[in-house]
């Protein structure tokens, strides 16, 4: 029945489509010291993550951007992490996205946006699916975000993430962010996730970057990042997972 639901919105987005421009082609190149999910890390290892964006106009204020994202090691060994064991270049992860935007006239919010995510990860029988709603709007400067999604699948929970940001300079052509992020867990998530059984704050995130453009379809970018897990220690201990992470990242985007 989840399934079924997942595919009938995918169908509905995809249907509503009706091809009024080329779709706008877009793909990110990522190399990181380490991969760290909802303040969990997958891989305590350096990974390189990629993706490509198809984004279609369904309507005047609406499109449609369905996305393939992958994860995959740079070295072998095990680590205290979701994947402990991996040979180099082994794909961990992969993600299908379909994602549905309506442009909206700021009362509540300058965008919302909903659609489905696929989890497949290198263990079989892991694989699993969230739905997710969400919007952003822009207030003195600060781009804010709030987004709930939906496992329908195996981790069987609800996951709250609300973010604040903003864009300065660095340089006249070297524009910087900075951006924080609080995730909250029902207990259905946490406990599938994290192993903890209760409801509460699961993860802070702060990220430090600066982009580049290099030309008319290229930007680059180098971010440093930290979070911190305020789930059950114990389960974590359990786990050999550590509560505190920091991370680097550098990558490339295009698009066309």
């Amino acid at each position: 029945m989840r399934n079924t639901t997942a595919l009938i919105l995918l169908s509905l987005a995809l249907g509503s489509c009706r091809m009024t421009e080329a779709p706008q082609l877009s793909a990110k190149s990522d190399a990181l010291t380490q991969y760290v999910w909802r303040g969990l890390p997958m891989s305590a290892r350096p990974v390189a993550q990629g993706s490509m964006t198809a984004d279609f106009q369904a309507h005047e204020n609406d499109r449609l951007r369905i996305t393939a994202w992958g994860s995959m090691s740079l070295t072998a060994g095990n680590g205290d992490a979701v994947f402990q064991d991996s040979e180099i270049l082994d794909l961990d992860e992969t993600r299908f996205i379909a994602d549905y935007s309506h442009a909206l006239d700021g009362r509540l919010g300058e965008n919302f946006h909903a659609g489905v995510i696929n989890y497949a990860y290198s263990s079989p029988g892991s694989s699993t699916r969230e739905l997710y709603a969400g919007t952003h709007w822009t207030w003195d400067e600060f781009l804010s975000t709030l987004t709930i999604y939906w496992d329908v699948d195996e981790r069987d929970g609800m996951y709250l993430n609300g973010s604040v940001g903003r864009n300065f300079q660095l340089d006249e052509d070297l524009p910087g962010y900075w951006r924080v992020s609080l995730g909250f867990g029902t207990s259905g998530f946490n406990r599938n996730t994290y192993g903890d059984d209760d409801a509460g704050f699961a993860d802070l995130v702060g990220e430090l970057g600066a982009t580049k453009q290099l030309n008319k379809n290229t930007q680059a970018r180098a971010y440093a990042a930290i979070s911190n897990l305020f789930v059950d220690d114990a389960a974590l201990d359990a786990a050999s997972i550590e509560t505190l992470n920091f991370w680097l990242g550098a990558g490339l985007s295009w698009s066309f």
